[in-house]
């Protein structure tokens, strides 16, 4: 419970802009670079490119809700350029950490992924599965509620309403 509560008080320290925490802890490496990550995964102000220094070159991320499958970098990097744009209409995401797990190079992330899709908000619970390779990320596998998005979203593109 000591190392969530310390993890949890090194990201809000992190993504609220004040100086990181230093986490004493077996896993410390493990919950620092998740807080890094997502740090940096915010919008607004996310660069594709502060996130592509995460992941090794033969990186395969996987989305099962989305049917998404990306290999390598570039695949990757092409995903998230595409956050923001008319395509994927995500504005102001934001991702708050509840806990992580790790043993050897596998890490376990689960927390709240929110922000606003088209003129709609959502806050839905996801969990991430990450493989490390090398220090960088070389599986990813990511899952959120998506009936609850589908819910809170209700996007009409008819009539670029939301229903909830």
């Amino acid at each position: 419970m000591k190392r969530l509560y310390l993890f949890v008080l090194a990201a809000t320290a992190v993504l609220s802009g004040a100086a990181p925490v230093a986490i004493a802890s077996a896993a410390g490496a493990a919950d620092a670079l998740v807080s890094e990550f997502y740090s940096r995964f915010q919008k607004p102000g996310f660069h594709v490119d502060d996130l592509m220094v995460y992941y090794h070159p033969d990186i395969v991320f996987l989305d099962p809700t989305f049917e998404i499958r990306a290999e390598g970098k570039s695949e990757v990097r092409s995903l998230y350029a595409e956050l923001g744009t008319e395509r994927t209409a995500y504005k102001d995401i934001r991702w708050t950490i509840d806990s992580v797990i790790s043993e050897g190079d596998h890490i376990v992330i689960r927390g709240r992924w929110s922000g606003r899709f088209h003129a709609c908000d959502f806050d839905v619970e996801f969990m991430t599965l990450w493989r490390l390779k090398d220090g960088k990320i070389v599986e990813q596998n990511d899952f959120f509620a998506a009936s609850a998005f589908d819910r809170q979203v209700g996007w009409d593109g008819e009539t670029a309403t939301c229903s909830s």
